[in-house]
């Protein structure tokens, strides 16, 4: 990514906290779906056809694909207002 002018590398979810819009909500399945394309895309991710997100509480589960039977992805951490406290990415995702 570019950042500041440098290219900086991004390696995992929890990096791209700084680069999310400070106005950006994670609170319904719309914008859970345009986060989840999005870290697919910025961290060449493989993904499946199905489309899985969860939601409990203030976490969201992103399932990106499944490999033999585990489910792998993302889970997004948040406030009580939406924002994006935590992300990481998980194999063998417990939904």
């Amino acid at each position: 990514m570019n950042q500041d002018g440098k290219m900086v590398e991004v390696t995992d979810a929890e990096t791209l906290l700084s680069f999310i819009n400070a106005d950006f909500r994670l609170d319904n399945q719309a914008t859970a779906s345009q986060l989840k394309d999005a870290l697919i895309l910025l961290l060449n991710r493989s993904t499946d056809t199905a489309e899985e997100i969860v939601q409990k509480e203030n976490q969201w589960i992103l399932v990106c694909e499944e490999w033999f039977g585990e489910k792998n992805g993302f889970v997004v951490d948040t406030d009580s207002n939406g924002k994006i406290t935590t992300m990481n990415y998980v194999s063998d995702l417990e939904i």
